[in-house]
């Protein structure tokens, strides 16, 4: 069982939030309150207006919260035994500059803290962790300062941006850091049992699309209709199946997280066109569900995304289908990476279908397929609650 500790204020700083009751906004947006905020209970347990799964997903569903009173004895108000785990659990924003204050709230969190040896401080992301370090903050040296007081073995993050673990591991190399990716374990759900297979195939491509953005946009123009099934939500243009799909899910959010399974099990290739694509040539260490579609549904893939996503893909344990997709426009800059996406896409657009099959089939491809499914599988296995409780120390990859 986790208690999950949570206070309203420490000295004049509120854990609160002040503006609106909708704690995605708050958690994401919110201009007016900067600093650590608690992860709430509707987020922690059941997030109705976004996932019905994601709290217990993250942190499954044997945990409670505590309110405590920092002006009174803290100990006294804390059970501690050997069945109960003691969490402060923080939720990083995904404007990131939002967790930084000139108050030092969390050093000052830390000092009530350090002394009770059994409490755990946790840090996870809300949803998605685009950038870490800002003009504002550099969140993998501003935690390992604010925690200095703190014994490693008692810290730990599950964060979805790679680039911050990898910095964290240098800082802190005892602190208890993983990457954690909820879309793994989400799509897993979304799609318990999915099972591919090696027939013949109608189209070259699959390109799935929610809200137009201008690279999406123009991939979406480019494939061709003949070779290709896409879809673009914003601009009602669906697959005839996505329609009765939507129509099956309780909240239209879960969508972009299924499986279309007809379309994924009838083309060869997914073309992932990712959140963001422009940003002044900056790699990332983040990526969504979009780019983890392809391992689960055994596709060979192209992610249209920022650049070096695919060096990012392989950082972690998935492997790419190099000798039949050159991914050489990986390294270039945001401009020239779209053209040559663009070619890449036509080249592969050239070969017959029957021809594409047999790549499909080879021992090559497949080995690939099965590797990125396995990698895949074992990412969904990596549990915060087992491993805030010690039942779990880390994947297997």
């Amino acid at each position: 069982m986790i208690h999950f500790l949570r206070f309203d204020n420490i000295d004049d700083y509120s854990f609160v939030p002040e503006s609106t009751n909708n704690i995605w906004w708050e958690i994401h947006n919110d201009p007016n309150h900067y600093g650590p905020r608690f992860a709430g209970p509707d987020w922690v347990h059941d997030l109705n207006f976004l996932h019905d799964s994601y709290g217990k997903l993250v942190f499954g569903s044997n945990h409670k919260f505590i309110n405590i009173d920092l002006n009174k004895n803290i100990e006294e108000q804390i059970t501690h035994n050997s069945q109960i785990t003691n969490v402060l659990h923080f939720i990083l924003p995904v404007k990131i500059e939002n967790f930084y204050t000139e108050q030092n709230i969390l050093k000052k969190v830390a000092e009530k803290f350090k002394h009770i040896k059994h409490v755990k401080f946790c840090f996870s992301n809300s949803w998605d962790l685009y950038d870490t370090n800002t003009d504002k903050i550099q969140l993998a040296t501003h935690l390992v300062e604010q925690l200095s007081d703190i014994e490693s073995e008692r810290i730990f993050v599950f964060a979805c941006n790679k680039f911050f673990i990898d910095e964290l591991k240098q800082l802190a190399p005892n602190w208890n850091a993983h990457y954690f990716n909820y879309f793994f374990r989400d799509l897993k759900v979304k799609t318990p049992s999915y099972v591919s297979h090696n027939g013949l195939r109608e189209k070259h491509f699959l390109c799935l699309n929610n809200v137009s953005k201008p690279h999406r946009q123009a991939i979406f123009d480019h494939l061709d209709n003949d070779k290709s099934y896409k879809s673009m939500l914003s601009k009602n243009i669906s697959l005839d199946l996505e329609k009765n799909l939507r129509l099956e899910l309780k909240r239209p959010v879960d969508f972009g997280h299924t499986l279309p399974t007809y379309y994924t099990k009838n083309s060869y290739i997914m073309i992932c066109n990712e959140t963001y694509f422009y940003a002044d040539n900056k790699p990332t260490g983040w990526l969504t569900e979009k780019s983890l579609k392809p391992m689960l549904s055994e596709q060979m893939f192209i992610i249209v995304s920022r650049k070096g996503i695919h060096s990012l893909i392989q950082e972690l344990g998935f492997k790419l289908f190099d000798q039949v997709i050159d991914y050489s426009f990986d390294t270039q800059d945001d401009g020239e990476r779209l053209e040559s996406i663009k070619k890449e896409i036509d080249r592969l657009s050239k070969i017959n279908i029957q021809e594409l099959h047999k790549i499909f089939v080879s021992d090559y491809v497949q080995d690939i397929i099965k590797h990125n499914r396995a990698v895949f599988e074992e990412y969904t296995k990596l549990n915060p609650s087992n491993i805030l409780t010690g039942k779990q120390t880390e994947m297997r990859l």
